[in-house]
């Protein structure tokens, strides 16, 4: 009897597995609890480009959304067509909510929505118990990727008056900090202030050390292998390693003006760029890492000594340093740009019979959204200009900047301002003088290009 009973519920267990199994697994997949949404697609007529974008499905916490924003003044005058394809073929129903507007309906699956404002969907399965919700939201740009808001982000921040500054970047007390050289324009000597890098807007004092009282031409300071360097009127070079301590460099040529430096590449060394007085003649030198100097050719007509921009790029795995405007030995302005790929030997960017700007000196150039920037400088006249130039192939050709980056109206023309790039992407102009004869001007003006801050 009792071997009966095992083989009768035995024989019970075995219809049900083939009852629920059959022989295709249908009935399995029809009862699914599975609620997930697994695509997501918009498209409209009157919303371009819309069906081609790419929406992610965060299953964790139940957003949809797209990663790349769609652009600037996007807008959905009609309702969207929603198609959606769901993880199990098990799905009983859909209720979508248009959260704005606290409204709940069954949806179908096929008529238009309003995405507007995010709308949250919830999924039904079939076993009547299981539900997924999701909140679906369409990114659009609220401002122009491309546009540069100008700001001035602090006025005096120095109390004394200023003939001239240049500002680099030091490490100094276990961060990054603007080190701004300062040539007073009363009395002698020079001064150095500071502030951090990520907040420019409280400048301190720091004695400086080392350096003679007048002749140094610091409109010229250049980072080199971690230690600062700049030449003076007389040709004496000087070097400091935390930018506050300086020394002569002994063995040194007579450096009259450094033209910047090369970083080092797989095929050379790093190099520091300079002009030298040789024998009477200003000449092409360079220093390598071994603190070895190297002549080459005598400067040509029409190459700038002083008042020039100057960067360094990288083309084809070869390390390369271009300047661009400035005044010639004979004092002449120019507009040309000028290249080398040691320091030794220069060759002409700029086709003579092409002008891309006016003759000027003072310019300063950074790199910024992949490109050069030229900024500023004064014209022949003597007045200041604040058009901003840039460059997509190293100085080779120029165009002014179009009117979404534009200097605004209260922004001083001036030449001779230090600009400087932060780690968040926005550009800093410092100082700068609005004339020849005018005091440098102690204002911080800063922006960031809209595109450059979004969150990637």
């Amino acid at each position: 009897m009792k071997n009966s009973i095992i083989l009768f519920l035995m024989g019970c267990l075995s219809a049900t597995l083939f009852s629920c199994l059959g022989s295709s697994g249908s009935d399995e997949v029809s009862n699914s609890p599975n609620c997930q949404i697994q695509t997501f697609t918009l498209s409209s007529d009157s919303v371009s480009g819309l069906s081609s974008v790419k929406f992610t499905i965060d299953q964790l916490s139940g957003e949809i959304y797209n990663l790349d924003s769609m652009p600037y003044g996007t807008t959905f005058k009609h309702k969207i067509v929603c198609k959606i394809t769901y993880a199990s073929a098990t799905v009983s129903g859909i209720q979508a909510t248009y959260i704005a507007k606290d409204s709940t309906f069954w949806w179908n699956g096929s008529d238009s929505l309003d995405f507007t404002q995010p709308v949250k969907f919830v999924v039904h399965s079939h076993d009547g118990v299981s539900t997924k919700a999701y909140v679906a939201h369409v990114n659009i740009h609220q401002v122009q990727p491309d546009t540069l808001i100008w700001s001035q982000r602090a006025e005096n921040i120095v109390s004394e008056a200023v003939s001239s500054q240049k500002v680099m970047v030091a490490q100094y007390e276990g961060a990054e900090h603007y080190f701004m050289y300062v040539t007073p324009a009363t009395g002698s000597g020079y001064h150095l202030y500071h502030s951090l890098v990520s907040a420019p807007d409280s400048w301190q004092q720091i004695t400086l050390s080392g350096l003679p009282t007048s002749g140094v031409r610091m409109s010229q300071i250049t980072e080199f292998r971690g230690a600062f360097y700049v030449p003076t009127t007389s040709g004496i070079l000087y070097r400091s390693t935390d930018g506050i301590n300086w020394s002569k460099v002994d063995g040194a040529p007579s450096v009259k003006y450094i033209l910047g430096c090369l970083a080092e590449t797989p095929s050379a060394s790093t190099t520091l760029a300079a002009i030298a007085d040789v024998n009477g003649t200003l000449t092409f030198c360079s220093m390598n890492s071994s603190s070895a100097w190297t002549t080459g050719e005598a400067v040509p007509d029409g190459f700038p000594i002083v008042g020039f921009g100057t960067k360094g790029y990288t083309a084809m795995y070869h390390d390369y340093l271009m300047v661009v405007a400035g005044k010639d030995k004979s004092s002449q302005l120019l507009n040309t740009t000028w290249g080398t790929n040691d320091g030794r030997e220069w060759i002409k960017y700029t086709d003579d019979k092409l002008t891309f700007f006016t003759v000027r000196e003072g310019v300063t150039v950074a790199r910024y959204d992949s490109m050069l920037y030229m900024i500023g400088g004064f014209l022949s006249d003597g007045t200041a200009d604040k058009k901003i130039y840039t460059s997509h192939d190293n100085g080779v050709n120029w165009a002014v900047i179009d009117s979404m980056v534009v200097l605004p109206d209260a922004y001083k023309a001036r030449a001779y301002a230090s600009v400087k790039v932060d780690p968040s992407q926005y550009i800093y102009i410092i100082g700068g003088k609005t004339s020849s004869s005018a005091n440098d001007l102690k204002d911080i003006w800063y922006g960031r290009i809209n595109r450059l801050g979004f969150k990637k």
